[in-house]
């Protein structure tokens, strides 16, 4: 398989400068790809439901209305599994056990459009001290 584009990238960035990383991506982070270069590229809204006028909410806009009383429903729910574990990470450098998402610090990303559901599950947390989610997630 071939190298991808971000790998020789920071190859070629490391040999200019003479520096390189002294911890991989999988040791900082795990999983995520957030802080390099194949984090993802968000679109301005997600497509794959209703578009009336063109877009998931229809004709309100955040001026023209308020998201607190007249928030749209496009009926469409974004469902999302999380496995929660615990693995030794160094996002700062310094080792140390952490509860974790997907495998992945932070954890994966949410996306929704105004006006839809969010459902996220979780199984059991087995045998994890986790009193604050929001860290997280």
């Amino acid at each position: 398989m071939a190298p991808s584009i971000s790998t020789l990238l920071i190859g070629y960035l490391a040999t200019l400068s003479g520096v390189t990383a002294s911890l991989p991506q999988s040791r900082t982070n795990g999983a995520s790809k957030w802080g390099t270069f194949d984090a993802p590229n968000f679109p301005k809204f997600l497509t794959n439901n209703p578009m009336p006028n063109g877009y998931p909410w229809g004709p309100r806009t955040a001026s023209g209305s308020n998201p607190y009383t007249e928030a749209p429903s496009t009926g469409v729910t974004r469902r999302y599994n999380f496995e929660i574990s615990q693995m030794t990470l160094a996002p700062d450098g310094v080792s140390r056990d952490m509860i974790v998402a997907n495998g992945q610090f932070p954890g994966p990303t949410i996306e929704a459009n105004w006006g839809d559901w969010i459902e996220v599950r979780l199984p059991e947390l087995q045998g994890l001290v986790c009193t604050n989610l929001n860290r997280l997630l």
